[in-house]
Order: C-alpha cells, then sequence, then structure tokens
C-alpha cells in the first residue's frame, strides 16, 4: 500500500485488496484509500502507528487498523497519529496497542463515521488540540478513557457508543469545547461524562 501512496497523485482512489499488510501507511499527499469488496483489510504495525497524517486530506474507507507492542519493550504506537491535516475514516475499525488516535495540535481533524476503536491498550482518542468528529460510531473496552478531550480541542459526538472502560467514557477538559448528542455513555467504571479543570 505504502508503495502506492508514493506513486499516487492527490486526488487518487487506491483500492486495496482483502489481507494483512504489515506496513505502516504515511500520507504525503491527499489520496482515498478503500477497501475492495467485503475482504477485510487489516493494516497491522508493530514499531509505528499504522497511520500517520500531516498537513493533507486523506480519505479510509472499510480499513482495520491495528498495532501491536514490540516483544520485549514497555512502549507501543498509536494506531492513528495526526499532527495536521484532515482523516476521514469511514467503516473503519481500530484496535492498538497504545491509543487508538492520537490528535497532537490544533491543525488536526479527523472524522469518524460508522468507525470502531475498540480494545485500545489506553485511551481510544486523545486530543491535545485540533478537532474530532465522532458519528454513529463506537468507543469500547479501552484501557483508559474513551475519548479523552485536553486543551482546547474541539469534538463534535452524535449517535455514538462510548462504554465498558474501566476508566471514563468521556474525559474533557474544561477549555474544550464538547457537544454530544444523541449518545450512549454507559457501563463505564470511572462514570459516564467527567469534566475538570
Amino acid at each position: 500500500i505504502q508503495k502506492a501512496l508514493v506513486e499516487a497523485q492527490d486526488g487518487d482512489r487506491i483500492v486495496v485488496q482483502a489481507g494483512v499488510y504489515g506496513e505502516p501507511l504515511a500520507f504525503e499527499k491527499s489520496v482515498e484509500v478503500a477497501a475492495e469488496g467485503t475482504g477485510e483489510v487489516v493494516v497491522e504495525t508493530v514499531e509505528r502507528p499504522a497511520v500517520e497524517v500531516d498537513d493533507v486530506g486523506v480519505l479510509l474507507v472499510g480499513i482495520t487498523l491495528r498495532t501491536r507492542k514490540p516483544k520485549g519493550k514497555k512502549e507501543a504506537s498509536n494506531a492513528v497519529h495526526s499532527s495536521g491535516g484532515f482523516l476521514r475514516m469511514e467503516r473503519c475499525s481500530i484496535t492498538a496497542a497504545k491509543c487508538g488516535i492520537y490528535l497532537m495540535n490544533e491543525d488536526a481533524e479527523v472524522h469518524l463515521d460508522r468507525s470502531r476503536v475498540i480494545s485500545c491498550g489506553s485511551v481510544g482518542a486523545i486530543m491535545d488540540g485540533g478537532v474530532l468528529v465522532a458519528q454513529d460510531s463506537v468507543f469500547e473496552n479501552n484501557g483508559g478513557a474513551n475519548l479523552q478531550i485536553a486543551g482546547e480541542s474541539r469534538a463534535l459526538v452524535q449517535r455514538t457508543t462510548a462504554s465498558g472502560s474501566p476508566g471514563t467514557g468521556l474525559h474533557a477538559h474544561a477549555d474544550a469545547d464538547v457537544q454530544i448528542e444523541g449518545c450512549d455513555v454507559s457501563e463505564n467504571a470511572g462514570g459516564g461524562i467527567l469534566v475538570r479543570d
């Protein structure tokens, strides 16, 4: 897949056959990557995030992202690392040894549509800035909070489930701008929604 990304032009659509791809995807062009047909397309990495986005526009459709912890090491990678640009994920699934989605600054924007962030080792999604829009999606059984929204981040969460976490369903800092509409935030051991200074 990475070879196709290197050869692609802005605006191209890359269709991927079913299979497991043991390579990280670093996006430097604005492209779409979509699973072909009904077979599962899995991008699985150990040392690096499965997807890295910076200053481009990316659409992922029907892709499963997984990261595993390296043997003998304490640190693991996030599945999605966004330091800028725009990432839209439709009908995708994320499982990570560490964090599912990490937005690291105000220039990062991630949209989830009918996607799942499940069984991540720490937080389902953590924001240190930027924008997260989650619609008709599921955050479930993540090791910390299902969603953690820090600083001056902005989040719109609609018709989404956040459940089964040993932490909170949604943990927001007081400076964050968060809208929650029509969501099921339940069965989280640390509580449903926590807003903290």
